[in-house]
C-alpha cells in the first residue's frame, strides 16, 4: 500500500471525515465495478458501497491497519453483497411464501 493509503486510512481510523471521503471518491468506482461483477443489481451495489462506509464510519475507532486498502475493501465489499444477497432472498422468500 502507498505511504499516501497508509496515511489516509490512519486518518480515517482517528474519526478524519475527509479521509473518510477522500478514500470513498478514490474506491467508490473501483469497488462498483468490482461489486457488479458479483451481483449485477446496480441499486444492491450501491447500497452494499453505501453500507459498507456507514459500517466502517461506525467502527473506525475499532478498525486495525489495512496493508492494501483495495484488497480490504474489495474483500469488505464482497462479504456485504453476500450479506445484502442473502437478505434480499430471504425477503423474496417470504414475500413468495405470502403470495402462494
Amino acid at each position: 500500500m502507498s505511504s499516501n493509503s497508509v496515511t489516509l486510512w490512519d486518518s480515517f481510523r482517528k474519526g478524519d471525515l475527509n479521509a473518510m471521503e477522500s478514500i470513498y471518491r478514490s474506491y467508490y468506482q473501483p469497488l462498483y465495478n468490482y461489486g457488479f461483477q458479483i451481483c449485477q443489481n446496480s441499486d444492491l451495489v450501491r447500497d452494499a458501497i453505501q453500507n459498507l462506509f456507514m459500517d466502517l464510519w461506525r467502527r473506525h475507532e475499532h478498525l486495525g491497519p489495512a496493508y492494501d486498502l483495495k484488497f480490504y475493501l474489495f474483500k469488505a465489499i464482497r462479504r456485504q453483497l453476500i450479506h445484502c444477497m442473502e437478505r434480499e432472498k430471504k425477503s423474496v422468500s417470504v414475500d413468495e411464501m405470502l403470495n402462494a
